[in-house]
């Protein structure tokens, strides 16, 4: 194992749940691909959990206020020594350029690496549940028809379900109610065509995993944990356990 690592830059709070989440995330792939045990076999991380304003449930409500906070927050991870920056939160990469041109660091994307184990996964046409900026952003359309792939949303009564969900997880009171409302949208995304869908709302894999679905799930927030976790270590876990 390495004795000095990259310092991992995460930009959270959007929700804290999520960024928790997230954390965790990180340090069981650690364990369990590069069989870290030890604390400095685990990767250095600083946190800047922000209290952001003009961003709620459906996606964002002030453009240029959110952009400010964003950019003041990744410039402070890179002034703190973080190696790069990931942020556990779709719906503001939808600002990704702005903050990239902000700092001199790399910053992962996870709309780009979700669609990547999209595409590895061989599927040509996938659902997604997101934040209302997400769609209508097209963050998930973009980084998939790059890569080859269809995406479908679901429609206003499923998108109404998605938000619900969304806001119960961010105030830390959910339970099989937003399991079956998000499985409900889910499977209608299935019946238009949907191969897998992708849970493109960092919120959302606290609500529903792959164990109550036949059908493919792709969890952005663990996808960007491995992604963040391979950045560190290496593609190789030359010191994962046996």
């Amino acid at each position: 194992m390495p004795s000095s690592l990259p310092t991992i830059g995460v930009l959270g709070g959007m929700g804290p749940n999520a960024s928790a989440d997230f954390l965790n995330r990180l340090l069981r792939i650690a364990s369990r691909t590069y069989g870290a045990v030890q604390d400095d076999e685990y990767p250095p991380i600083i946190l800047n959990s922000l209290a952001l304003q003009g961003f709620e449930i459906g996606g964002v409500q002030d453009l240029q206020l959110l952009e400010r906070q964003l950019v003041s927050g990744v410039q402070l991870l890179e002034k703190a020594g973080v190696s790069f920056i990931v942020i556990p939160c779709n719906t503001v990469h939808c600002l990704y350029p702005s903050l990239c041109s902000a700092v001199n660091l790399p910053i992962l994307h996870i709309a780009e690496s979700t669609a990547d184990a999209v595409k590895l996964y061989g599927i040509r046409t996938v659902g997604l549940c997101a934040s209302v900026t997400t769609v209508q952003t097209k963050l998930y359309e973009t980084a998939c028809q790059q890569r080859g792939i269809e995406t479908l949303v679901p429609d206003a009564a499923g998108q109404k379900l998605v938000n619900e969900v969304i806001k119960a997880v961010m105030s830390g009171i959910y339970g099989d109610e937003e399991l079956l409302k998000l499985k409900s949208v889910v499977l209608r995304l299935q019946s238009s065509g949907a191969e897998g869908v992708i849970l493109g709302c960092t919120e959302l894999p606290l609500a529903i995993n792959q164990k109550w679905t036949d059908v493919p799930l792709f969890d952005s927030l663990h996808i960007l944990a491995e992604k963040t976790v391979v950045q560190t270590y290496g593609k190789h876990p030359h010191h994962a356990i046996p």
